[in-house]
């Protein structure tokens, strides 16, 4: 090719790594950074109804995970919530459930792992009810050991409820848990 170069900008990303970062990011709303940054996705894997991503900002290269429920997916038909993990460096969990396919406005939200103790909440404006402190410590070692997390829902009129199973989420936490450390402690790329 006569004085054409052609450039190498390095392995491409699989399709399926490119679709999941699109859900996560579009629909979940998660990896939201400063002033609109695009997060490139460095991990994301599945364990039953909980998936683990995580990402760096391409222009900040600030990387972050996420552990949450459901798995992403395009073809929603029915619009579950969103229930989110995170943790600090030191350790602090906060838990937060985001009410879809209700307008936004203030709804309480009660969470049972296999029935059993009760963690109620309400929403703020934007729809996300959380829990931080003991309470997301008591939840969260719940989940871990439990079959099954109710939400529910409730607003002015029926309840609604909904139920994630909990079969692979003791693997997910620990590789959350896992590849957040691994990500801190690597260089940006």
């Amino acid at each position: 090719m006569d004085g054409l170069r052609v450039m190498r900008w390095g392995p491409r990303p699989r399709p399926g790594r490119v679709l999941a970062a699109a859900i996560v990011f579009i629909v979940l709303g998660a990896g939201h950074s400063a002033k609109g940054e695009a997060p490139y996705v460095l991990y994301h894997h599945v364990f039953g109804e909980w998936s683990v991503t995580c990402w760096e900002g391409l222009l900040t290269k600030a990387r972050s995970c996420s552990l949450g429920a459901p798995v992403p997916a395009l073809d929603e038909t029915v619009r579950r919530s969103v229930v989110q993990i995170e943790e600090s460096g030191d350790g602090a969990l906060k838990l937060s459930v985001v009410v879809r396919g209700e307008p936004t406005r203030r709804m309480d939200v009660v969470l049972r792992v296999d029935g059993a103790d009760r963690h109620s909440g309400r929403t703020d404006d934007a729809g996300r009810a959380i829990w931080t402190g003991a309470d997301a410590q008591s939840i969260v070692a719940g989940l871990r050991e439990g079959k099954s997390l109710s939400l529910r829902i409730r607003d002015t009129g029926t309840p609604r409820d909904e139920v994630f199973a909990l079969a692979g989420f003791a693997a997910a936490l620990a590789d959350y848990r896992a590849r957040g450390a691994a990500f801190a402690a690597q260089p940006a790329r």
